[in-house]
């Protein structure tokens, strides 16, 4: 009866679901998991512990080596952060002039309805005045196609009575600007509006005397040109010419801007992580020189120390000199001997005969 009962309850349990089966299969690897990352911690402390012990035995960093090394690797964060500022500014123009060149070309409106003059900025437009050859100005120290020249800045007097610089483009250093193409009046000029670039800190003054001019300077050229004010726009014009010798040439707004910021930045960085290792290895290089020499002049002093403390040995003879000083040894007795063999002194003395009494008579 028993195993009948029991051969019922065996078969009245059913098997595991698949779901129960992967439910306990996930809880397996949940543990295991956890196990894994308890040794990687425990393996972590470990080196930690063993890497603070090292250090702080061993770690000896030097004054002199510590101040150069924070100094350089403070001025390469700085230029780090000076090429990240850099970097989001390079992007931000690049975005404008994906923006703006993708606009209509329009007529320069007047300065009053500008508004936001950096919309204006990289924009394509035109406009129509009279040329002010004579009172052109060169904008030098200009490359193209890797050769020295000059940008031709030639004011141009709108309808409305304003003036607007335009950049008619490079002249070749010793070259002059052709303007025999060009009428006085009714001259209708197309390119690029552009805000003047501000000063550099390495940029050189501007020499209104000798017409050579390093940035643009609005109020400057203004007095130059002997108007009151001028455009707070210049135009960049277009090119002309496909001759690369009829001067001046134009279309020299450069569109392809690199932004090559965070290199420069990256490359400050890495610098200053290798310096960074180079200073602690040769720390840690120094602190263990240090300790080998404080144990090396301690293990003298504790064998100086034994030295004194220990009686000095007699030196050892060497076997020709033993030889010798025994055989001195058995030719000479010893004094305490020759005193035992002499007799006794005796008061009386005995009387001598002469030899006059040994005579016979």
């Amino acid at each position: 009866m028993a195993g009948e009962a029991k051969k019922a309850t065996t078969s009245t349990q059913a098997p595991l679901s698949d779901a129960d089966s992967n439910e306990s299969n996930e809880n397996q690897k949940a543990a295991k998991k956890r196990i894994d990352i308890k040794k990687i911690l425990l393996f972590v402390k470990e080196k930690a512990i063993w890497l603070f012990h090292f250090l702080k035995k061993n770690f000896r960093p030097t004054w002199p080596t510590t101040l150069f090394t924070v100094s350089i690797i403070f001025l390469l964060s700085c230029f780090a952060a000076w090429h990240i500022h850099g970097f989001y500014q390079t992007k931000n123009l690049i975005a404008k002039i994906e923006r703006n060149t993708a606009k209509e070309r329009i007529v320069v409106p007047p300065a009053s309805m500008l508004g936001d003059i950096d919309v204006y900025d990289y924009r394509p437009v035109e406009a129509t005045g009279e040329m002010m050859f004579l009172n052109s100005m060169n904008l030098v120290d200009q490359e193209y196609n890797d050769e020295e020249g000059y940008h031709v800045l030639t004011p141009l007097r709108l309808d409305n009575g304003e003036i607007v610089l335009v950049d008619r483009g490079w002249v070749k250093q010793g070259q002059k600007p052709n303007n025999t193409y060009w009428k006085t009046t009714d001259i209708t000029v197309t390119g690029t509006a552009r805000l003047p670039d501000e000063k550099g800190f390495f940029t050189a003054d501007n020499n209104p005397k000798e017409n050579s001019w390093h940035w643009i300077d609005l109020v400057a050229m203004a007095k130059n040109a002997g108007v009151i004010k001028l455009y707070p726009l210049i135009i960049s014009q277009d090119k002309i010419s496909d001759s690369d010798t009829n001067y001046p040439i134009g279309g020299q707004t450069r569109f392809d801007i690199p932004n090559r910021h965070y290199k420069y930045a990256i490359a400050c960085f890495m610098a200053s992580g290798i310096l960074f290792l180079v200073w602690c290895v040769y720390s840690i290089q120094q602190g263990i020189l240090t300790n080998a020499k404080t144990e090396e002049d301690s293990g003298e002093t504790g064998e100086e120390e034994n030295r004194e403390d220990t009686p000095e040995k007699e030196p050892k003879k060497e076997p020709e000199q033993e030889e010798k000083n025994k055989r001195e040894d058995d030719k000479e007795p010893p004094v305490a001997e020759e005193k035992s063999q002499t007799p006794p002194s005796t008061d009386e003395e005995e009387p001598q005969t002469s030899s006059e009494d040994t005579k016979t008579p």
